[in-house]
């Protein structure tokens, strides 16, 4: 039958086709598995951790150590202009 080939490709497309359905709309919870939210709940989910919500999304945690960084490096620079003097007074003291 010269049609078989075209039958299969026809089902192998209907097959795929459920299964991106089923991936996009999410599946409901069933005994032994949980739920699985669909695609446009968990591109929600990402969005609103790419999103300031006022300190638990990413974004905040991002911009927190960022924050938190900036105040390191400068204790940093304070502490090595420090030694810098320190060394110098030493050094003027030694006749180096």
């Amino acid at each position: 039958m010269f049609l078989r080939p075209v039958v299969t490709e026809v089902r192998s497309l209907c097959a795929w086709f459920r299964k991106f359905q089923r991936d996009w709309d999410g599946e409901p919870e069933a005994p032994g598995r949980d739920r699985v939210p669909g695609v446009m709940e968990r591109l929600n989910t990402i969005d609103g951790e790419l999103t300031r919500n006022g300190g638990e999304s990413l974004k905040d945690q991002v911009v927190e150590t960022r924050l938190d960084l900036a105040a390191i490096d400068s204790r940093v620079d304070t502490v090595e202009q420090r030694v810098a003097d320190i060394q110098s007074m030493l050094n003027a003291k030694v006749g180096v």
